[in-house]
């Protein structure tokens, strides 16, 4: 079975590989690797992604590649399964690659990480993957309790005081259940309860305990922390119980297709973190915005207009690593990588400016975040806070 499982991943890789541009050499291109959940239940999730990459791509290729030489991403299919992703990535790091971008969730991103050491570095996507412990690993882009704080912080600054949670079994709700105790203990959230904290299986077909459990603690906000369809299904329950308060998610919920199949099991203020990029309509100008409007370009290339959610999460990686390529050289190692991203100050990408020096692993904080909420009568999801959730926006 287990190699039935790798077969049909490998099965399901995709090449991204596009025509020469401008100058660049005849030569074999130089090979990018990413695991992606393809199929299985986060698939709308890796969609996005493969189209970023593909844009990446054409954009780094039509601007001279590296050094000349073209980039080929070649995207593996690990089903969000941290076996697949492993057996995927054993012989990739045979080849000797510096660098595997790994699109998460969490749970695959701790287990590549754990096999690769030193041997490559390897850029998780998830939120709730905590790299400080591996200088060989990062992150991207803020911290999953940078994210659930600053939607708490918003709440609060509402009056929505008494919150509910219901927690998927998996790695991000187990993260997500470590970090909540601790934002609950700020200081700043005196006087607000976590009246009702409920979990839930993945392989779960109904809610409706837990959801009764919300509706009869008269929560005033719930933080549905799920993605793709355990996430849809909170949804149904919760609106046929009538529990029609503010709701948060993930932000790997941040897709508009996903939301229109959900229909009318959306509630009216669906909300959910995203970083600085989300908030484009309103941003100032400046080199964050210029870096925002040049992705935006990229994505309008590709096909890809208005639904950037997970298309957003491997720009920046992607950037910072073809930017070490061009300063060491094909033969990058990954310790010059890992010195290199390590060593990052000030630098802005789309999800706002990086600090690695002072924000380890990560090179974001809350003050890169916004709260969002989903507009179904534009089909976008709309930037409503200030940074870090401190403040409605006028």
């Amino acid at each position: 079975m287990q190699l039935g499982l790798r077969a049909a991943a490998v099965a399901f890789a995709t090449l991204l590989m596009l025509a020469p541009f401008g100058s660049a050499r005849a030569a074999e291109p130089l090979e990018m690797y990413v695991l992606i959940p393809v199929t299985g239940p986060l698939a709308f999730y890796g969609a996005g992604i493969a189209t970023s990459l593909g844009a990446l791509q054409q954009t780094v290729n039509a601007s001279g590649g590296i050094n000349g030489r073209n980039v080929h991403i070649t995207i593996l299919d690990d089903q969000a399964n941290p076996q697949i992703a492993v057996q995927l990535l054993a012989p990739i790091l045979s080849k000797g690659v510096p660098v595997v971008i790994d699109a998460g969730p969490a749970a695959t991103c701790r287990a590549t990480a754990a096999l690769a050491k030193s041997s490559s570095v390897i850029f998780c996507l998830s939120t709730a993957y905590e790299p400080v412990a591996d200088p060989y690993s990062f992150t991207t882009p803020m911290s999953l309790e940078d994210a659930l704080a600053a939607q708490i912080r918003f709440f609060r600054v509402r009056g929505l005081k008494r919150l509910g949670f219901i927690i998927a079994n998996d790695a991000t709700g187990q993260a997500s259940d470590a970090v909540l105790t601790n934002i609950m203990n700020y200081p700043e959230n005196r006087g607000m309860s976590v009246v009702v904290r409920e979990r839930f299986g993945l392989a779960d077909i109904s809610l409706t305990a837990q959801v009764a459990h919300l509706r009869s603690a008269n929560v005033q906000a719930v933080y549905a922390l799920a993605s793709g369809a355990p996430f849809g299904l909170i949804l149904r329950e919760m609106r046929d119980a009538g529990v029609n308060v503010p709701t948060s998610t993930l932000a790997s919920n941040q897709s508009v297709k996903q939301m229109e199949s959900y229909g009318t099991s959306v509630p009216p203020d669906l909300e959910m973190t995203s970083a600085r990029w989300a908030a484009y309509s309103v941003m100032q100008g400046g080199p964050v915005k210029d870096k925002v409007a040049q992705f935006r370009s990229a994505m309008a290339r590709a096909g890809l207009v208005g639904d950037y959610g997970p298309a957003s999460l491997p720009w920046d990686p992607g950037m910072f690593i073809i930017a070490a390529y061009r300063k060491f050289g094909e033969s990058m190692t990954p310790t010059n990588l890992k010195d290199y991203i390590a060593s990052i100050r000030n630098v802005p990408g789309i999800c706002g400016f990086y600090d690695f020096v002072t924000t380890p692993g990560r090179g974001l904080t809350s003050k890169d975040t916004v709260v969002l909420r989903w507009d179904a009568g534009r089909k976008d999801f709309i930037p409503i806070s200030t940074a870090g959730g401190t403040a409605a926006l006028h």
